[in-house]
């Protein structure tokens, strides 16, 4: 008969000195206790990461946006998660599939995204394609080059291996279209 009990077990083969399991009156005595503090606690956080997702949304998309108001919504923002929490939010494509900081820079909301950006600590690669796209598609030079994106070292590395020039933005001016 097979014995789990180590003081049963007299035997000084390769199993003596290994520590028997326990029994299962030992595991159904001391449960996994999962309490409700940590289950409402991981709900509650969730929701304040919902609220403030949905307020840094209403920040860079809303029609009614009042630029004196930014820098207090933001502040109030952040202060409800932790920071690294809160630039994790701010640098993914989360908001219609792209960051906050896309939006604000698509909406022409300077306040905002200087704001939104000044709590980012790093971006992630996807945030750094979003923020390229969106100085691309709106022009802008001026910030395209603040955020220094035509010279981003992981993919300035891949260029330079493949030999390609660095990114560079420049406004063409519109053709007026004429009547036939």
């Amino acid at each position: 008969m097979l014995s789990l009990d180590s003081k049963a077990s007299d035997d000084n083969s390769s199993t003596a000195g290994a520590t028997a399991p326990p029994s299962y009156d030992t595991i159904s005595a001391n449960p996994i206790q999962c309490s409700q503090s940590s289950v409402f606690s991981f709900h509650r956080k969730n929701q304040k990461r919902t609220a403030v997702l949905f307020h840094i949304r209403d920040i860079v998309l809303a029609p009614d946006f009042t630029p004196s108001s930014v820098t207090s919504n933001v502040n109030a923002c952040a202060a409800a998660l932790p920071a690294a929490e809160f630039s994790n939010i701010l640098t993914r494509l989360n908001i219609e599939g792209h960051t906050a900081l896309y939006w604000a820079i698509m909406n022409n909301r300077p306040e905002a995204f200087w704001a939104l950006k000044k709590l980012t600590s790093c971006y992630s690669s996807d945030c750094t394609s979003d923020l390229r796209i969106a100085c691309t598609i709106t022009s802008d030079h001026e910030m395209f080059t603040q955020l220094n994106l035509g010279s981003y070292s992981e993919d300035r590395r891949l260029r330079e291996f493949l030999g390609c020039p660095q990114d560079e933005i420049q406004d063409v001016p519109k053709m007026p279209v004429h009547g036939h």
